[in-house]
């Protein structure tokens, strides 16, 4: 039982982004945060209103995205995509990393495609 409760923890099912998978490694933690009920921050626009309950729901689950995405993210990566915003922010890491990632990813398999 423990292996199975560590092996949810660490979520090995989700491939490390490497720089070069992100399409898999984007869908893989999508269905990961969706499957442990923490997606929704990435696709929120803001911090809810100021309300006790609320914002510490808000900081919880945010805290879990972060430590979620971070995790599966090759450490020589790190440095290019965490700062003071996106350690703390699910919503501006999820941006950052797309940001970097998704075009470039996108355009490569356009060029595989069009041989």
């Amino acid at each position: 039982m423990w292996e199975k409760t560590t092996q949810l923890k660490e979520a090995r099912n989700v491939p490390v982004l490497d720089g070069q998978n992100f399409p898999l490694w984007n869908i893989m933690m999508d269905v990961e945060l969706t499957a442990r009920g923490v997606c929704e921050i990435c696709y929120s626009e803001l911090q809810p209103d100021a309300n006790a309950t609320t914002t510490r729901n808000w900081n919880r689950i945010n805290g879990k995205e972060v430590h979620l995405i971070l995790r599966r993210v090759h450490p020589n990566l790190l440095i290019s995509l965490v700062d003071g915003v996106t350690e703390k922010n699910a919503k501006a890491l999820w941006n950052e990393i797309n940001g970097k990632y998704a075009s470039h990813t996108f355009i490569n398999r356009g060029r595989t495609w069009f041989r």
